[in-house]
């Protein structure tokens, strides 16, 4: 339990409440603000304490404070030149990037193209010889910046990852997403359904397209906040009064991770899914699971049923989530869930299926 007062509480702590489920994390070492021997030596007592560490993510947003990617570099080289000596196998990358995605806004303070500051950035560092030391590109993803406009939807975000994802994949880099929601700002849409949807759908579509990694923004238990008058935050679990109640994020998250991939983990296999009608408002994403068995996730972003054949498996069981399970009362900052109900599981039916209107779905 993290005390809701600390607001960055230490890496032995992180590494031992549980968050981490065990796994390695993607430990972040400063470049901006702060020295190249605190940023070594963060990752030097991870190594002597033995925590594990996947990655190590070098930078804090260049993009959002406009730093020249040459004097990025030249920060960077300092610090990775500096942990490459104690530990040579490191992986390192970063920064961190706000956002990748450049097109429909008309705001450039950080929405521009990165392509150029990453080919200056690695120009910087192969002067310094520290090629070597930036092995992945890391970015946040946020699509929507302006909470209350009532132009934004749901449908949008997924080509504009695409375009990104086209856009970024060919530098010959992983991809890793290490923050993603509806917006970088809290709001209402985060802990209603809208968010629940469009978390399954980002981590979805990102594994899909050849991203390597997604980490979910907001694992800890927090309060609403409010961005002109819309009150939201990146959360799974809602404080309210003396525990934590489930957000619509939580169950989706749920579903993607314990009913369409093996929970235990193991090498999955996507396979080919095309949709043929929809109007673009259902996506869909099969998987082959460690066993061999198929699944498949469908997000029906519309605000009606679609009747769904399937060809090339036959369904077994299928899970739902949507507006029969989940509603979201706005309360100001005393907002919660109405009705807050887990997924349905029942035997599929035989025949075509019925996906209701704004929710989620898994077939096995």
């Amino acid at each position: 339990d993290l005390d809701p007062q600390t607001e960055q509480p230490g890496l032995d702590r992180i590494a031992g409440c549980g968050v981490t489920r065990g796994l390695p994390m993607m430990l972040s070492v400063p470049v901006l603000y702060d020295t190249p021997e605190n940023g070594a030596a963060l990752a030097a007592y991870a190594r002597r304490a033995k925590i594990p560490v996947s990655r190590l993510e070098l930078g804090e947003e260049p993009d959002g404070q406009r730093v020249d990617p040459r004097d990025f570099g030249a920060l960077y080289a300092q610090t990775a030149g500096r942990i490459v000596k104690s530990d040579p196998d490191a992986v390192m990358g970063g920064p961190s990037f706000v956002t990748l995605d450049v097109n429909g806004h008309d705001d450039q303070t950080y929405r521009f193209d990165k392509r150029w500051w990453v080919r200056d950035f690695r120009g910087e560092l192969a002067r310094h010889g520290e090629s070597r030391s930036f092995r992945f590109l890391s970015f946040e993803w946020y699509p929507f910046d302006d909470v209350m406009d009532p132009s934004a939807r749901m449908e949008e975000s997924s080509p504009m990852l695409e375009r990104t994802l086209r856009r970024y994949l060919p530098l010959g880099l992983p991809l890793i997403v290490s923050e993603y929601n509806y917006s970088v700002f809290p709001c209402r849409q985060e802990v209603d359904l809208t968010g629940g949807l469009l978390n399954a759908e980002i981590a979805a579509q990102f594994l899909r397209s050849g991203g390597a990694t997604a980490y979910y923004y907001g694992y800890e238990p927090n309060r609403l906040e409010n961005t002109c008058g819309s009150w939201g935050n990146h959360l799974m679990l809602l404080r309210s009064g003396g525990g934590t109640v489930p957000v619509a994020t939580f169950h989706a998250l749920r579903i993607v991770t314990q009913e369409w991939m093996e929970p235990r983990g193991g090498m999955h296999g996507f396979l080919s899914a095309k949709v043929r009608g929809g109007k673009g408002l259902l996506e869909a994403f099969a998987l082959r699971r460690p066993g061999g068995e198929k699944s498949l996730l469908l997000i029906n972003k519309g605000n009606a049923p679609l009747r769904v054949t399937l060809q090339g498996m036959t369904p077994r069981t299928m899970t739902l989530y949507g507006r029969e399970q989940y509603a979201w009362l706005s309360d100001g900052a005393d907002g919660h869930p109405l009705r807050n109900l887990p997924p349905r599981t029942t035997p599929a039916p035989a025949g075509s299926l019925s996906i209701p209107p704004f929710s989620l779905a898994v077939i096995r």
